[in-house]
C-alpha cells in the first residue's frame, strides 16, 4: 500500500496566511487598481471660460489622448441634453486629444445650465458642473487690442496644442487654444467677473496669463501695453513682463464692425488690405476665411465683434 503524502502543518499554515493576505490586499485595493486603469481618460483641471449671454467654453486635460465632448442640459425636466464637440473637430469629429476645449452656444441669457463631460468611454457628472450665462448687453464703445504671442518648448519648438487663460483683477477668465505655437486672445468683449457688464482694462492693469499643457504650466504677468505681442513664453517657466515695454512693431488692426459683414473701410492701416471677402459681403458660418495683402514682418489681427 502506498503511503499518503501530507503537507506539514507549519507549511500549510504559512500558505494559508499568505493566501489570505493576498486575497485581502486584492479586495481592499480593487477600486484603486481599477481607478488607475481608467484614470487616463478622466478630465483634469476643468475650467469654464468665455462666458457671455449665449455661450461659454469648457476646457480640460486628459493624461491620454481620447475623444471628448460636452453634453449640456437646459433647465427643465423635459429638455434632453445637447452635445457639443471641440471646435477644432469641425471637419473631423471624434479626434483624440489631450487638450480639450469645447464651446457651447445657442444658450439663453441669465440661465444656469448643468453639463457633463464625455471623455473616452466614461461620462463625468457632478453637481458643480454648471455654467450660468450673463445678461444681454450692448457692445462696448471702446476698442481693446487683443493679446497674442508664441508658446514654445525647452527646445524652442512650437507647442502644438495647449490652453491659454487670461484675466484681470475683477474680470472674467477667457481662454483660447494654442495652434502650432501661436495664440490670440480678444479682449474686446471681456466681461466683469459676474459677466453682467463689460470690463475695459486700463493701461496699468495687470493681466495674468496661464499656459497649461499636460507636460507643464507657465504663469505670466503683463499689461495691455506689452501683450501685443507678448514676448515668447517657454513652457514650464514663469515670467513678469509688467515692467517691460513692448519694443516690437505694433500690429496692423483690421476690425470688422459686425460678424455678418466686412467693409474695406474699417481697415485702420494702409499697409494692410482685405481682398476677400469683398466689401459688405455676407459671411456664412462661424469660421469666416479672410485673405489680404500686407507688409512683411508686420502683425495682422482681424477682430470681429458684435452679436451674430
Amino acid at each position: 500500500m502506498r503511503d499518503e503524502q501530507h503537507i506539514p502543518t507549519l507549511v500549510a499554515l504559512v500558505i494559508l496566511v499568505v493566501g489570505l493576505g493576498s486575497l485581502l490586499f486584492i479586495l481592499e485595493n480593487r477600486t484603486i487598481l481599477f481607478a488607475k486603469a481608467v484614470a487616463t481618460s478622466q478630465p483634469k483641471g476643468i475650467t469654464i471660460t468665455n462666458v457671455s449671454d449665449t455661450s461659454a467654453t469648457i476646457n480640460w486635460l486628459t493624461d491620454q489622448a481620447v475623444v471628448g465632448y460636452v453634453k449640456i442640459r437646459e433647465p427643465g425636466f423635459l429638455n434632453g441634453p445637447t452635445s457639443y464637440y471641440d471646435s477644432r473637430d469641425a471637419q473631423v469629429k471624434f479626434q483624440k486629444r489631450q487638450v480639450h476645449s469645447v464651446t457651447i452656444s445657442d444658450l439663453r441669457p441669465s440661465l444656469s445650465y448643468s453639463f457633463e463631460i464625455v471623455s473616452g468611454t466614461g461620462s463625468y457628472k457632478d453637481s458643480l458642473l454648471t455654467v450660468a450665462t450673463g445678461p444681454t448687453i450692448d457692445n462696448p464703445d471702446q476698442a481693446v487690442r487683443p493679446a497674442f504671442g508664441t508658446l514654445v518648448s525647452d527646445a524652442s519648438a512650437a507647442i502644438d496644442e495647449a490652453l491659454v487663460y487670461a484675466s484681470f483683477e475683477g474680470s472674467q477668465t477667457i481662454s483660447t487654444v494654442v495652434n502650432q505655437g501661436a495664440w490670440v486672445l480678444p479682449f474686446g468683449t471681456l466681461r466683469a467677473r459676474d459677466v453682467s457688464r463689460y470690463f475695459i482694462p486700463q493701461k496699468t492693469d495687470v493681466v495674468q496669463f496661464q499656459f497649461v499643457h499636460p507636460s507643464g504650466v507657465s504663469a505670466v504677468s503683463a499689461t495691455i501695453e506689452n501683450d501685443s505681442p507678448l514676448p515668447v513664453v517657454r513652457l514650464g517657466q514663469n515670467y513678469d513682463f509688467t515692467k517691460q515695454k513692448n519694443v516690437h512693431a505694433g500690429p496692423i488692426v483690421a476690425q470688422a464692425q459686425s460678424p455678418s459683414t466686412v467693409s474695406g473701410s474699417v481697415v485702420t492701416s494702409s499697409e494692410f488690405k482685405i481682398t476677400s471677402p469683398p466689401k459688405d459681403a455676407a459671411i456664412p458660418g462661424q469660421k469666416p476665411a479672410f485673405k489680404g495683402t500686407g507688409t512683411v514682418d508686420k502683425y495682422v489681427i482681424l477682430t470681429i465683434s458684435g452679436n451674430g
